[in-house]
């Protein structure tokens, strides 16, 4: 082959490495630790209170939570929200329960949490001990296909020389 035939063909592995890697699913591990959790009642009246700042030092964490409804005709409410942004929404005048998965997140993190007209209340925060912090392969592969690159074009403009690895 040509090398430009070559460098086409590099590439084109190189781009279905990254789909394959990125449309495949990897099983998720079951090994879930608390973080924290928070419990209460809201009624007769409402309830309004940040979690604080917590720790998830792995990248895959969730919340758990559950509440007793007071039932007809009080419609409990419950709103968890991450950094504003609007995560757990869930209003019924049956008792409820839920799970939100967060991934490829890790870091400090608090949730805002409104709750009203339940009898009873709990949140859990918990993270997959299992889970480890990855950098992504589609950040690493091209370096080190761009890093091999640059290598046999080196070598190939150098003479032959035995520091070279590479021949012809």
């Amino acid at each position: 082959m040509v090398g430009g035939q070559h460098v086409f063909l590099i590439f084109f592995v190189l781009l279905c490495y990254m789909v394959a890697s990125e449309a495949t699913q990897l099983v998720n591990a079951a090994t879930w630790v608390e973080v924290g959790r928070w419990t209460g009642s809201a009624f007769p009246d409402q309830e309004t209170f940040s979690t604080g700042e917590y720790v998830c030092n792995h990248t895959e964490w969730r919340v758990r939570w559950n509440y007793v409804a007071v039932g007809d005709p009080f419609e409990s409410i419950l709103t968890i929200r991450q950094g504003g942004n609007l995560t757990v929404f869930s209003k019924s005048y049956f008792s409820q329960n839920g799970v939100k998965y967060f991934h490829d997140q890790e870091g400090n993190f608090s949730l805002s949490v409104f709750c009203a007209n339940m009898n009873e209340y709990a949140i859990v925060i918990e993270q997959d001990i299992d889970s480890i912090p990855e950098y992504p392969l589609f950040l690493l592969l091209p370096l080190f296909v761009m890093a091999t690159m640059l290598t046999i074009a080196v070598c190939k403009t150098q003479k032959r020389s035995a520091r070279c690895l590479f021949t012809e």
